[in-house]
């Protein structure tokens, strides 16, 4: 569950991006948002919430780091 919703936030969050730049202020939200989504929405189905908000929060944090990591190699090249 905590794949699902952070790959769908951060879907979202990518379509938003291509109408205005994110800011410090939208990723903070962005990244709470995902965790208490992710929590409830585990917590409604009967499952481990606080291990899908940890598995959400990995997959967002790695997806970022994958981000910066493709936006530097860019620029190099």
């Amino acid at each position: 569950m905590g794949i699902v919703v952070a790959k769908g936030v951060l879907w979202i969050d990518l379509q938003l991006q291509k109408y205005r730049p994110a800011d410090a202020l939208l990723e903070d939200f962005v990244a709470l948002s995902t965790i208490l989504l992710t929590y409830s929405l585990t917590e409604i189905v009967n499952g481990y919430g606080f291990l899908a908000a940890f598995v959400a929060g990995i997959v967002v944090k790695r997806s970022r780091y994958d981000q910066n990591d493709q936006e530097k190699a860019y620029v190099s090249a």
